[in-house]
């Protein structure tokens, strides 16, 4: 008899998660008709009468820029022109403001540099990505207003139109590696001057 009360007793408890588990099935096979999203309605709609609105369930109205919602916090959209301020050597970061651009039909493409340098791998796909930019028909401004060292002077170059401060400094050197266990900084200049030696 007891083990009896235990078994009913754990499929009475079963019984409600069964049927949750049915009712979130149910929900997530039906669409809204308005937006086709099938969860998290509140972020599209809201509860109660809107004034104006004969439903009781209305769909939320997206501010006029809601679109705006950038890729990471390097880029905006001013007067028509894709804006990016680069600092780090990051070419994940441009791919993801070129394809913003694309996907908004922006045809434009500043970027400010203000860069100490960085990786040489990521600069050479960022000049991939401004050339790639430049043959479907785009333009890219590159402007400089402090400093644009190493990988940051070779993105400046490659842009259409080239814009410098004079109190700007750009700065190019020959490619760097770091050799022995003193991190010896070596150049290919130098590799050359051992070699003669």
């Amino acid at each position: 008899m007891k083990s009896l009360i235990i078994a009913l007793t754990i499929i009475s408890l079963a019984m409600p998660g069964w049927a949750e588990e049915e009712r979130a099935e149910k929900f997530q096979s039906v669409k809204c008709p308005k937006t086709t999203m099938q969860r998290d309605c509140l972020t599209c709609h809201v509860t109660g009468k809107m004034p104006g609105s004969k439903s009781s369930f209305p769909v939320k109205e997206a501010p006029p820029d809601a679109w705006r919602v950038y890729p990471n916090a390097s880029m905006k959209v001013l007067d028509g022109a894709g804006y990016f301020y680069l600092t780090d050597i990051d070419s994940k970061a441009i791919k993801e403001y070129f394809d913003y651009l694309k996907l908004h039909k922006i045809t434009q493409a500043v970027i400010e540099i203000h860069s100490p340098g960085g990786p040489l791998f990521d600069a050479q796909r960022i000049v991939s990505l401004i050339q790639s930019w430049q043959a479907s028909g785009g333009t890219v401004e590159t402007r400089l207003y402090g400093a644009a060292f190493s990988a940051g002077f070779y993105i400046f170059v490659a842009g259409d139109n080239r814009l410098v401060s004079p109190n700007a400094d750009l700065m190019w050197h020959e490619v760097q590696s770091f050799s022995g266990f003193g991190f010896k900084m070596e150049t290919p200049s130098d590799k050359e001057e051992a070699a003669k030696y």
